[in-house]
């Protein structure tokens, strides 16, 4: 067996359970877990705005919200790369039938959801009010949502 019939046997086994979904028994875990990711995400975006909460558990709260974007971005990036397994667009080059499906609109919704979050964490240097470092020598500052 050839390292490219394994990388594609990869491929279509992402695309299966990622897409198909709940035709594949992982698919369906893997879907809920997203589904309850989501609905955590929302619960302690909620959460956050309630100063005394997000004073006690800011920390949490920052670490659950790395966490999410982090399995969001995985997803992401696996959908993008088995997406040359879509029957409509196996007649097409790679690069095209990857950028074909990350015009979808659900994939640019899920590109906008997370790139917000990249070009916070690689724009920040400095907090210009209070000028700490990285936001994180100062306790006026926290993190992804500073408070100077």
């Amino acid at each position: 067996m050839s390292l490219k019939s394994v990388w594609r046997d990869w491929r279509v086994k992402v695309h299966d359970i990622l897409e198909v979904g709940d035709g594949n028994p992982i698919g369906r875990v893997v879907n809920v877990f997203l589904i309850v990711l989501i609905i955590a995400n929302g619960l302690a975006f909620a959460a956050e705005t309630v100063p005394s909460l997000y004073d006690r558990y800011g920390p949490e709260f920052e670490a659950f919200n790395t966490f999410s974007v982090m399995v969001f971005t995985v997803e992401y990036v696996l959908r993008l790369w088995s997406s040359v397994e879509i029957p409509l667009l196996r007649r097409v080059p790679h690069w095209r039938a990857r950028l074909d499906f990350a015009l979808r609109p659900m994939m640019i919704i899920d590109l906008l959801a997370i790139l917000p979050w990249y070009l916070y964490l690689f724009g920040r240097s400095t907090c210009a009010p209070c000028a700490c470092s990285v936001c994180s020598a100062c306790s006026n500052c926290f993190a992804i949502r500073r408070r100077c």
